[in-house]
């Protein structure tokens, strides 16, 4: 037998000698390090019955319909409110690639979210309501595919507006109009991300998130089983607009919403749930 044995590795206490001004810069970062934890709201939620084999059994691609729910659950909490969402997709097709963003909330998926945010429970819906939601699913969904495939190439804006900016700043240049956060109304609104999503597709994986990007926003994780979803939800309570506990809570609703369009025997059940 070759193989050696190591006992435990000698080890001494490192002490620090430190003056007045390094103990108060740490206590100085404890304590901002503290009011900022202090200032994050959690909310999270998983919901089993629905998933990737619920969404391919009904035709539908699973990402655009979970990017329609992040919409409407937002919809639901902010009276019918539409705001910019960001979802990031890979360019990785491209030597070097990295992300560009898709921009999810469009004309098709905010009347789609509208719909599923105002939408009552089984027992007020009729089988018209359940055919006019479902066709906006699938228009909402066919769209967002397309904006999706139209980013992974290289067609979206973000990145390349980004590069504009950026040369433009280094080199001293006026700013053009057009994307000039500081005069343009519009431009500033629209990078102003209330929602910001991101998914980890990954089976082992039961949720994972982040913070928002703004004082007023949310920070979406979410995920895709085949059975079940789930979603992470972060806000700052002191300035968020839409409390990522309630956020939560409509992700669930506006869920169960979408199954019961698509899932008639779920709809009958919810019904004498209902009466």
């Amino acid at each position: 037998n070759n193989q050696k044995t190591f006992g435990a590795v000698p080890y001494e206490e490192i002490t620090f000698d430190l003056d007045y001004n390094a103990e108060s810069a740490i206590q100085k970062a404890k304590d901002r390090y503290n009011k900022a934890i202090a200032d994050v709201n959690v909310g999270a939620q998983i919901v089993d019955g629905i998933g990737k084999n619920f969404f391919k059994s009904n035709k539908l691609g699973g990402d655009a319909v979970i990017q329609l729910i992040i919409q409407a659950a937002y919809k639901k909490c902010s009276n019918n409110e539409v705001c910019p969402a960001y979802q990031s997709v890979s360019t990785s097709a491209f030597l070097h690639g990295r992300t560009e963003n898709l921009r999810p909330c469009s004309e098709a998926s905010a009347k789609a979210a509208s719909l599923l945010a105002l939408a009552g429970n089984a027992k007020n819906m009729s089988y018209q309501n359940y055919a006019e939601i479902e066709e906006a699913i699938r228009e909402s969904a066919k769209y967002h595919n397309i904006l999706k495939e139209k980013a992974q190439v290289g067609q979206g804006f973000d990145r390349h507006i980004f590069g504009l900016r950026d040369r433009a700043i280094k080199e001293n240049l006026d700013m053009p109009l057009a994307f000039d956060y500081d005069n343009n109304e519009t431009w500033s609104r629209m990078n102003h991300f209330i929602l910001s999503t991101s998914t980890l597709d990954m089976p082992f994986n039961q949720g994972g998130g982040f913070g928002n990007v703004v004082p007023d926003g949310l920070g979406v994780g979410y995920l895709a089983m085949d059975d079940r979803m789930a979603c992470n939800v972060v806000s700052t309570k002191s300035t968020e607009k839409v409390s990522s506990k309630d956020f939560a809570l409509a992700f669930e609703e506006v869920l169960s919403t979408v199954r019961e369009v698509f899932d008639s025997e779920y709809r009958d059940s919810q019904k004498k749930v209902s009466q």
